[in-house]
């Protein structure tokens, strides 16, 4: 399994959602890609960064974009930040689950 994307720590930037092995908050990836950054210009403005990393989490928004999509014929737009929130609570509810004693 690939490790995941985005973590969370209490002792990183307050637990805030970071791109993992970073202190890169989720938000400010979304933030640059809403107003237009090119994926390029959001690697230069933060270094710590990996191409990998910004396209695992787009492939991983896809993805959700897609089921979300699917489950519903209805659906005529979709919240960014609502996928992203529900992107990130799926993560975070496979990491808990993870660290839970068995």
């Amino acid at each position: 399994m690939k490790p995941s994307v985005i973590s969370r720590n209490p002792e990183v930037l307050s637990g805030a959602a970071v791109l993992t092995g970073t202190r890169v908050p989720v938000r400010n990836l979304i933030d640059c890609l809403e107003g237009g950054y090119s994926i390029d210009g959001f690697l230069d403005d933060f270094p710590s960064v990996s191409r990998e990393q910004v396209i695992q989490f787009l492939e991983l928004a896809k993805e959700k974009l897609v089921k979300t999509a699917d489950g519903d014929d209805d659906m005529k737009t979709c919240d960014y930040a609502a996928l992203t929130g529900a992107v990130m609570f799926d993560r975070m509810e496979e990491e808990d689950a993870r660290r839970q004693p068995r």
